[in-house]
């Protein structure tokens, strides 16, 4: 937009999603003059949608001329204004429409709604986005950033860089087939195992059939199942398990037994639960949202150390230098604060 320093912007979106997955889209723009020696003639705006269709803008005097550039990143949109307002405290409003593919899409069961932020949310004194999808959807399963009432309603606050995510159903129903290559390189027989998908809280598995049938399947104390083969000198096995997975969109409640509970609050080499400074940082932060805040605020990936062979430091050992930690120590630490806590937490791999 031409002369942007003397003008304030605000803009209120619409996204009217269709049961086909296309998305009718309006924008209400309104430039509001902070100066009485200036006009907006044109304004520009970036859409990051790589297909809008039927794009059209009005003012109060009718249709506007429009010129829509293919960039890498969507479509430029240059809008040339028929009401040219002056004034001080005079509004200017026009609305830009289109209908666009990318926003809405089914996969199964499940219906997802991915909407950009704004890259240049400086450049608006207010913006209000409102999504509409089909009343037979229900209820969203999930909506990043959070609603603030009944209604999708997101605010520029809520927006930032981000944009919306929003998923409707409750679960999803995959196939899979996975192969594990396995081999022996010794001169000795040996005993291998694979690691077969679990249920969770999340998901529920069902095995069809596994080819070469393992010696003997087993289940780990956090209810990963294992088969196990027993491969010959030089031999090469491939095998293929089939099946499917029920996953849900929120978690099942889960019940940790007396001993799960004892098991995952356990001081450890590298989770000095009982250490006095540990358990000074536990009383004080309580919660695990107030753990991972502080976690990620303290500490910083050293990305020197990656390529590195280096010792695993441990809870104590990142806290005494918390500008040079990886991705382990960050698990270390919100475990060991988590069981000083009272939170059972514990290590997955």
């Amino acid at each position: 937009m031409h002369a942007t320093g003397n003008f304030k912007t605000y803009a209120n979106v619409v996204y009217a999603v269709n049961e086909n997955g296309s998305t009718h889209t309006t924008f209400t723009i309104t430039l509001s003059n902070i100066t009485s020696q200036y006009y907006a003639s044109s304004y520009d705006m970036m859409l990051g949608f790589k297909t809008i269709e039927n794009l059209r803008a009005v003012d109060a005097r009718g249709l506007m001329k429009t010129e829509v550039k293919k960039k890498d990143s969507g479509h430029e949109v240059e809008l040339t204004l028929n009401n040219r307002v002056i004034g001080f405290g005079k509004k200017n409003v026009f609305t830009v429409s289109f209908d666009t593919p990318d926003i809405a899409r089914a996969m199964g069961t499940v219906k997802e709604i991915n909407i950009p932020g704004l890259a240049n949310q400086q450049a608006f004194e207010d913006f209000h986005v409102h999504v509409d999808v089909p009343q037979q959807w229900g209820k969203p399963s999930y909506a990043k950033p959070d609603v603030l009432s009944n209604t999708l309603d997101f605010t520029k606050e809520q927006l930032a860089e981000s944009g919306i995510s929003i998923g409707f159903g409750k679960e999803q129903i995959y196939q899979f087939t996975l192969t594990y290559h396995l081999s022996n390189k010794n001169i000795f027989p040996v005993k291998t195992e694979i690691a077969l998908p679990p249920t969770t809280n999340y998901q529920e598995v069902f095995l069809q059939n596994i080819t070469p049938k393992p010696v003997n399947v087993i289940q780990d104390q956090d209810g990963n199942w294992l088969a196990q083969y027993i491969l010959m000198p030089s031999q090469k096995v491939d095998v293929l398990a089939k099946g499917h997975a029920i996953l849900s969109m929120n978690p099942k409640e889960a019940f940790l037994t007396d001993a799960e509970k004892k098991l995952y609050l356990q001081d450890k080499p590298y989770w000095q639960v009982n250490d006095p400074q540990i358990q000074e940082l536990a009383k004080e932060l309580k919660t695990p949202q107030a753990i991972y805040q502080y976690v990620v605020n303290l500490l910083a990936y050293d990305f020197s150390r990656v390529t590195n062979d280096q010792e695993r430091v441990g809870a104590l050992g990142v806290l005494k230098n918390p500008k040079s930690a990886v991705c382990l120590e960050f698990t270390d630490l919100f475990i060991t604060l988590a069981r000083a806590a009272g939170i059972p937490a514990r290590e997955v791999d």
